[in-house]
């Protein structure tokens, strides 16, 4: 990030509340109606339209590491019961697709694994998001030379690791990144002489 997003991001940080912390979510988006800066209002808009993609994405991941053997249907009433569908994923990804300069700055790995990301949102029913999830986690596993973590054999899906529950708390907008904002802010904290 540029100096002046840095300074955006400062500007916002400092209006924080020191028992009450905002949501990175909330930071970018208050960073992004203050910035001026052209190029550095890209970069902010990049990450509050990539962020839910990579959000929905990973509910959905994370779903499939819940139980040892689960089936497809169990997935989508999963899915359902947090009050998500079919076109849930892909809402998440039309910013992404819309925003004519974010996959024009990316390259290499990250541009082909956005692409794919895209294209598991943009499956049919939730039942082939699943799917095309998979065979994604698969090539990616496949290309650290490592074997996936889940497999699917008719309708049932076996993890092959050990179950991750999903966090109690855990809400179906939260950011799964933070882009640095919590050591900013610790490295402020400590700059402005506030108690960690």
């Amino acid at each position: 990030m540029c100096h002046y997003t840095s300074g955006v991001l400062y500007d916002v940080l400092e209006l924080e509340s020191s028992n009450q912390k905002m949501a990175v979510e909330d930071i970018y988006q208050q960073a992004l109606s203050r910035c001026h800066d052209a190029d550095d209002r890209a970069r902010l808009q990049h990450i509050v339209h990539v962020e839910p993609l990579l959000v929905g994405i990973t509910l959905l991941f994370s779903g499939l590491l819940q139980h040892k053997k689960q089936t497809l249907e169990n997935m989508c009433q999963f899915w359902a019961a947090r009050g998500l569908d079919k076109d849930t994923l892909p809402k998440c990804a039309d910013p992404v697709i819309n925003d004519k300069t974010l996959l024009s700055v990316l390259s290499g790995t990250a541009y082909t694994r956005l692409e794919q990301l895209i294209k598991v949102a943009k499956a049919s029913s939730v039942t082939e998001q699943i799917k095309a999830l998979l065979k994604y986690h698969e090539s990616v596993m496949q290309g650290r030379g490592q074997l996936p973590w889940l497999t699917l054999s008719g309708e049932t899906l076996t993890l092959q690791v050990p179950v991750r529950a999903l966090r109690a708390d855990r809400r179906n907008e939260d950011w799964v990144n933070d882009y640095y904002i919590s050591q900013f802010r610790h490295m402020l904290q400590g700059l402005w002489g506030k108690d960690q």
